[in-house]
Protein backbone atom coordinates (compact mmCIF):
# COMPACT_ATOMS: atom_id res chain seq x y z
CA UNK A 1 0.00 0.00 0.00
CA UNK A 2 2.95 2.22 0.31
CA UNK A 3 4.20 2.09 -2.78
CA UNK A 4 1.03 4.15 -4.67
CA UNK A 5 1.90 7.01 -2.22
CA UNK A 6 5.20 8.23 -4.12
CA UNK A 7 3.93 7.30 -7.18
CA UNK A 8 0.62 9.41 -6.84
CA UNK A 9 2.96 12.35 -5.38
CA UNK A 10 5.26 11.90 -8.73
CA UNK A 11 2.11 11.88 -11.26
CA UNK A 12 0.27 14.78 -8.77
CA UNK A 13 3.76 16.77 -8.88
CA UNK A 14 3.98 16.91 -12.77
CA UNK A 15 0.52 17.74 -13.40
CA UNK A 16 1.14 20.51 -11.02
CA UNK A 17 4.07 21.20 -12.43
CA UNK A 18 3.21 21.22 -15.98
CA UNK A 19 -0.20 22.72 -15.40
CA UNK A 20 1.91 26.14 -13.29
CA UNK A 21 4.28 26.21 -16.85
CA UNK A 22 1.55 26.10 -18.82
CA UNK A 23 -0.03 28.94 -17.00
CA UNK A 24 3.15 31.27 -16.84
CA UNK A 25 3.63 30.66 -20.69
CA UNK A 26 -0.27 31.81 -21.76
CA UNK A 27 1.06 34.57 -19.48
CA UNK A 28 3.82 35.79 -21.02
CA UNK A 29 2.12 35.15 -24.61
CA UNK A 30 -0.24 37.56 -23.69
CA UNK A 31 2.19 40.60 -22.65
CA UNK A 32 4.29 39.84 -25.22
CA UNK A 33 1.00 40.23 -27.71
CA UNK A 34 0.37 43.30 -26.15
CA UNK A 35 4.03 44.00 -26.11
CA UNK A 36 3.83 43.81 -30.06
CA UNK A 37 0.97 45.97 -30.23
CA UNK A 38 2.41 48.52 -28.26
CA UNK A 39 5.36 48.54 -30.26
CA UNK A 40 3.43 48.89 -33.17
CA UNK A 41 1.12 51.32 -32.52
CA UNK A 42 3.92 53.69 -30.51
CA UNK A 43 5.99 53.58 -34.20
CA UNK A 44 2.32 54.34 -36.23
CA UNK A 45 2.02 57.31 -33.70
CA UNK A 46 5.56 58.43 -34.23
CA UNK A 47 5.21 58.76 -37.79
CA UNK A 48 1.76 60.44 -37.73
CA UNK A 49 3.67 62.81 -35.28
CA UNK A 50 6.59 63.59 -37.33
CA UNK A 51 4.22 63.92 -40.49
CA UNK A 52 2.40 66.42 -38.76
CA UNK A 53 5.33 68.11 -37.04
CA UNK A 54 6.80 68.50 -40.51
CA UNK A 55 3.63 69.96 -41.96
CA UNK A 56 3.50 67.66 -44.77
CA UNK A 57 -0.15 68.30 -45.70
CA UNK A 58 -0.27 71.83 -45.22
CA UNK A 59 3.13 71.74 -48.07
CA UNK A 60 1.01 69.49 -50.15
CA UNK A 61 -2.08 72.12 -49.98
CA UNK A 62 -0.35 74.50 -50.81
CA UNK A 63 1.46 73.81 -53.49
CA UNK A 64 -1.85 72.09 -55.21
CA UNK A 65 -3.22 75.58 -54.30
CA UNK A 66 0.16 77.00 -56.10
CA UNK A 67 -0.73 74.29 -59.42
CA UNK A 68 -4.68 75.42 -59.30
CA UNK A 69 -3.86 79.44 -59.46
CA UNK A 70 -1.17 79.00 -62.01
CA UNK A 71 -2.13 76.19 -64.12
CA UNK A 72 -0.21 76.94 -66.96
CA UNK A 73 3.18 76.09 -64.79
CA UNK A 74 4.13 72.68 -64.43
CA UNK A 75 5.46 70.91 -61.17
CA UNK A 76 6.12 67.78 -60.00
CA UNK A 77 6.35 66.50 -56.07
CA UNK A 78 9.27 64.32 -55.10
CA UNK A 79 10.19 63.77 -51.27
CA UNK A 80 13.02 61.68 -50.71
CA UNK A 81 12.98 59.28 -47.78
CA UNK A 82 16.53 58.00 -47.30
CA UNK A 83 15.85 56.20 -43.53
CA UNK A 84 13.68 53.39 -42.85
CA UNK A 85 11.04 54.72 -40.69
CA UNK A 86 9.12 51.17 -40.65
CA UNK A 87 11.62 49.84 -38.68
CA UNK A 88 9.79 48.23 -35.74
CA UNK A 89 6.89 46.55 -38.55
CA UNK A 90 9.76 45.39 -40.03
CA UNK A 91 10.99 43.80 -37.09
CA UNK A 92 8.22 42.24 -35.80
CA UNK A 93 6.10 41.17 -39.62
CA UNK A 94 7.01 37.47 -38.39
CA UNK A 95 4.42 37.93 -35.37
CA UNK A 96 1.31 39.38 -36.64
CA UNK A 97 -0.09 36.30 -36.41
CA UNK A 98 -0.17 36.18 -33.36
CA UNK A 99 -2.74 39.56 -33.49
CA UNK A 100 -6.43 39.94 -33.77
CA UNK A 101 -7.12 39.56 -37.49
CA UNK A 102 -9.12 43.24 -37.11
CA UNK A 103 -5.40 44.54 -35.66
CA UNK A 104 -3.38 43.10 -38.45
CA UNK A 105 -5.83 44.05 -40.78
CA UNK A 106 -5.34 48.02 -39.42
CA UNK A 107 -1.44 47.73 -38.88
CA UNK A 108 -1.23 46.53 -42.70
CA UNK A 109 -3.59 49.28 -43.94
CA UNK A 110 -1.15 51.77 -42.53
CA UNK A 111 2.14 50.45 -43.72
CA UNK A 112 0.96 49.71 -47.07
CA UNK A 113 -0.65 53.40 -47.33
CA UNK A 114 2.65 54.87 -46.23
CA UNK A 115 4.70 52.47 -48.78
CA UNK A 116 2.47 53.68 -51.57
CA UNK A 117 2.69 57.49 -50.57
CA UNK A 118 6.70 56.65 -50.48
CA UNK A 119 6.79 55.14 -54.10
CA UNK A 120 4.50 57.84 -55.44
CA UNK A 121 6.53 60.60 -54.11
CA UNK A 122 9.84 59.03 -55.45
CA UNK A 123 12.01 60.89 -58.39
CA UNK A 124 10.81 58.24 -60.77
CA UNK A 125 7.43 57.75 -58.61
CA UNK A 126 3.92 58.49 -60.64
CA UNK A 127 3.70 61.66 -58.66
CA UNK A 128 6.76 62.84 -60.40
CA UNK A 129 6.82 64.68 -63.72
CA UNK A 130 9.46 66.22 -65.54
CA UNK A 131 9.58 69.57 -66.66
CA UNK A 132 8.67 68.98 -70.16
CA UNK A 133 5.03 67.47 -69.52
Amino acid sequence: MQLWVPLLAAVLGAIAGGGLKFVIDLIDRHREDEAILVALASEVKAICDLLRMQDYLGDIDNWLAHLAHNSEQNGSLVVEFRSDYFVVYHALTHKLGRLSPSAVAEIVRFYMNCKTIIDCTRPDGVAARSEEH
